[in-house]
């Protein structure tokens, strides 16, 4: 099962050598940032079209970067052919477009929701409404909320923008400061990945590889020279576009690509979804075929295991909230192996997080962070501001402290594993087994905090590690440039405050002028499922589920086992890291997109090796081009033909 890998990310030298992080490099990427934002907001909540800000690496900004590649580059080197950018500042560029603001469409709907859908029947005003202060949800006074999801009459009036500026300024805040936290982590988590367990991060290898090639010269880059490329592209645009033309006549045939869920193995087997999704296919073809291998395989130990478990009835109960995994026993089961993935590889950087600590604390002189985004003493400190004032947040909130400490620490635990994964796999589309919320209310049991603690619970979950998962490649990007980051820093800080800012005020004016209820299903669907829960969890209140400590401590011990099989037999063909997230949504999607990567990887550099890799990657990159495009195609379809009614090309978010 072992195969040759090929090389990691190459470091072009013509591009290295100049700054990365310039004026024009962060007004681009400012303007990047925006745009991204913009177009999401526009294409989900005007259009209702396909969501294009999805995923780690999302469509809007791949679309960004072939704009700056494609069309700003070409032109500032016609104009003054030394003009063009270089590699440093279209990775600058493309950073400040990863890291994206905070997750404020999630948020509207979680502090809204009690108000605006509360009806005597589910009792929400009698529950929530009392724990719920008013810096952290705008009261519907004079209609504030109604009038969100129902727009002003007649689209005249003035907006009560007064009624959002104390909870956003609370909320932005709170999401600041654990962004500035997660990039603390990655801070001091870049050395020992990069440097000392040489982490190949896939997901930044197509973009190197078409920047490297955009400084040769010419009209195009060099990598959409050849006919490879245009057939990838052309393929992956008709696999997207094709089933946009139906829209315009109904006459014309659709081609059957949108996949289904149903059971592949039997009945009462886990269910998968059939759908091939290029884009994830053509990314995987960069990412380490041991960790795709790990991800199907588990995947069908998943389906085995859990169709025993249905085949017998056995159940240990729901999997607690939407965000987790297939049911209780698998949440709990991955969760206990991904905290020992986590824990495992921060005993394996030990010595480097001495040498952090020693940095931090006595300025030892023999450590180097000159390279990083932060000082270590200012990300030492960076983390624990970023623990106890979520914490304390969380308290002044409502939620007692013996649930907002273990909330924020796995709340960490989760952030390290989700930027481990993608930086070690390449993967896309990654989540926790469990959210931070649902294993501190299961852990504690709900008899032992308050209705209060509960109520703000609830309203924690806009919180996720996903919003800032990115940081650890923004960390990586900034180790590339000559600058070695402490500028990057800056730049991605305007950047996430920028956007956070775009996406507050475009949702608040677009919601008080339309109406959020014209929105789509997702904008109230976000949160609403955890409502009806969380007030069965205060009306009857349930103590320590063993069940699910169980479950835990079997992950745990098999996560040990496979490490230890791993790391001491070096003939061991299974990586560890697919049994920790083997149950989740995401996986049951893109397992056979994965599985045919795989395959596909395999074959390739088995017949080949590493020449024939590298001579095949203008079709993969292709393939991001077209799948992009096509997605751009239908969005422009709906535009102009089908405004307010659009239609979503991505079956997997519907």
């Amino acid at each position: 099962m072992q195969q040759a890998q090929p090389d990691s990310i190459p470091e072009a030298a013509s591009g290295l050598e100049r700054r990365g992080v310039t004026m024009r490099a962060v007004a681009i990427g400012l303007g990047v940032a925006l745009f991204i934002q913009g177009w999401g907001i526009f294409s989900s909540r005007v259009i209702r079209s396909s969501g294009v800000t999805a995923g780690f690496l999302s469509p809007a900004l791949f679309i960004a970067i072939l704009l700056v590649l494609f069309v700003l580059n070409p032109f500032l080197r016609r104009v003054v052919r030394s003009a063009g950018l270089s590699l440093a500042e279209i990775l600058t560029i493309f950073a400040m477009g990863l890291m994206g603001g905070a997750p404020i469409a999630a948020l509207y709907a979680f502090i809204t929701i009690p108000y605006y859908l509360a009806t005597p029947e589910n009792q929400w005003g009698a529950l929530l409404h009392p724990h719920l202060p008013s810096w952290v949800a705008p009261l519907d006074v004079d209609g504030a909320v109604t009038l969100l999801f129902n727009g002003l009459p007649g689209g005249q009036g003035a907006i009560p923008w007064g009624a959002w500026v104390v909870p956003m300024f609370w909320w932005v805040l709170l999401f600041c400061v654990l962004a500035f936290a997660a990039a603390s982590l990655s801070v001091i988590l870049r050395k020992q990945w990069v440097e000392h367990e040489r982490l190949r991060y896939p997901v930044l290898e197509p973009i190197v590889e078409m920047a490297s090639g955009s400084e040769t010269g010419g009209l195009w880059p060099q990598f959409a020279r050849g006919k490879l490329f245009w057939f990838g592209a052309g393929f992956a645009f008709v696999f997207i576009f094709w089933n946009a033309l139906p829209w315009i006549s109904p006459a014309f045939p659709e081609m059957p690509v949108r996949g289904r869920v149903y059971a592949f193995f039997g009945r009462d087997m886990p269910p998968m979804f059939s759908y091939i999704d290029p884009f994830t296919f053509a990314f995987s073809y960069f990412a380490n075929l041991d960790v795709l291998f790990s991800v199907w395989f588990f995947f069908a130990v998943f389906v085995l295991e859990f169709g025993i478990f249905n085949r017998l009835g056995y159940s240990i109960g729901g999997r607690g909230d939407r965000y987790g995994s297939y049911d209780a026993a698998s949440s709990w089961q991955g969760l206990g192996a991904f905290c020992v993935f986590v824990l495992f590889g921060l005993w394996m950087a030990r010595r480097h997080l001495k040498d952090v600590v020693m940095k931090a604390w006595r300025s030892d002189a023999s450590v180097d962070d000159s390279r990083e985004m932060l000082s270590y003493r200012t990300a030492v400190v960076g983390i624990l501001v970023g623990f106890i004032f979520t914490v304390v947040w969380l308290n002044r909130a409502g939620m007692d402290l013996q649930m907002a400490i273990p909330l924020v620490a796995m709340l960490f635990v989760l952030y390290i594993g989700v930027a481990r994964i993608i930086a070690e796999s390449g993967l896309l589309y990654v989540q926790g087994p469990m959210t931070a919320q649902s294993f501190s209310v299961y852990l504690l049991g709900a008899k032992a905090v308050s209705p209060s603690s509960l109520t703000t619970l609830l309203f924690s979950y806009p919180i996720h590690a996903n919003s800032t998962s990115q940081m650890s490649h923004v960390a990586k990007v900034g180790e590339q440039v000559r600058d070695r980051g402490r500028r990057l820093f800056w730049a991605v800080g305007l950047s996430f405050l920028a956007t956070t800012l775009v996406v507050i005020i475009g949702t608040l004016y677009l919601g008080y002028t339309r109406g959020a209820e014209n929105f789509g299903h997702g904008f109230i669907c976000g949160g609403v499922h955890n409502f009806p829960d969380t007030v069965s969890k205060i009306k009857e209140p349930f103590d320590v589920d063993w069940n699910r400590i169980m479950f835990f401590g079997i992950g745990a011990a098999v996560m040990v086992v496979l490490t230890f099989l791993r790391y001491r037999f070096p003939w061991w063909p299974i990586h560890p890291v697919g049994f920790a997230i083997m149950g989740t949504d995401l996986v049951r999607n893109f397992a056979l997109t994965l599985f045919l990567a795989w395959s596909c990887k395999t074959v390739i550099l088995r017949v080949g090796g590493n020449s024939l890799f590298r001579q095949a990657q203008p079709f993969f990159l292709g393939l991001l081009v077209g799948h992009v495009l096509g997605i751009t195609g239908a969005f422009l379809v709906d535009m102009f033909m089908f405004p307010g009614a659009g239609h979503s090309i991505h079956p997997w978010i519907e």
